[in-house]
């Protein structure tokens, strides 16, 4: 099974020392002992306790909530500008913030960077004759 540290308090305090054999090994309440008298409880594999997460799994969650986000700015984007075809670059921007505002919070950058690749996916273009106005590509 998976060893994990034992605590004093279930917000994470200090780890408990227990009394441990002299060549390491099981106590005879079954805590395992390593590490200078560290004491780990032995828990079947998969069997965690909530709350403690491996961090490359809270690294999975963040990249999908990002990834999620930017999908859901993309389709605000595309929708505003299917609806007007043409938008000024300032008031595409907060009309996005508005229209996501409740669902999260978000910044010009992430907008920016988003109108960006949906330029280069070919979803919206710049005008020729002004740069800060987009159109939309059916």
């Amino acid at each position: 099974g998976t060893l994990l540290p034992q605590r004093s308090d279930p917000m994470g305090g200090v780890p408990t020392r227990q009394q441990q054999p002299m060549h390491g090994g099981s106590t005879s309440s079954g805590v395992q002992s390593m590490n200078g008298g560290v004491a780990f409880v032995s828990v079947p594999a998969g069997m965690a306790p909530e709350g403690i997460f491996h961090l490359g799994a809270i690294d999975d969650r963040r990249y999908q909530m990002d990834k999620d986000r930017k999908h859901q700015v993309d389709l605000a984007i595309v929708r505003i500008m299917k609806a007007r075809e043409i938008f000024h670059h300032n008031l595409l921007v907060v009309k996005v913030m508005v229209e996501l505002q409740d669902r999260f919070d978000l910044n010009n950058q992430l907008i920016e960077m988003r109108i960006e690749s949906l330029i280069e996916s070919k979803y919206i273009k710049r005008s020729e004759d002004d740069q800060r106005l987009y159109l939309y590509i059916p």
